[in-house]
């Protein structure tokens, strides 16, 4: 019977003025930090995506920068020359 008491008091506090306003205020925070939460995490992702982008593409660059530089060497060698490693040039 006290449970029953206890919850009837709740349910009264809940839907008078005060209780309704004190639940709006609640509802109105949480919307609120889920909202920001949302937006700190789709900006997380969209910076963590541009890093990605940045970083493949110093790879490739490198990756293509030290292609060439083999491709040269294998030329130069191929050739009966000498390459010289400091300059990245072929000498007779």
């Amino acid at each position: 019977m006290i449970a029953l008491t206890g919850i009837v008091a709740v349910a009264r506090w809940a839907f008078s003025k005060q209780g309704l306003t004190v639940i709006a205020v609640v509802a109105a925070i949480s919307l609120l930090g889920w909202l920001l939460w949302r937006a700190y995490s789709a900006g997380t992702e969209h910076g963590a995506g541009t890093i990605v982008k940045q970083i493949n593409r110093d790879n490739e660059n490198a990756a293509n920068s030290a292609e060439k530089g083999r491709d040269s060497y294998r030329r130069c060698v191929g050739a009966g020359r000498v390459y010289d490693y400091e300059h990245g040039t072929c000498h007779d």
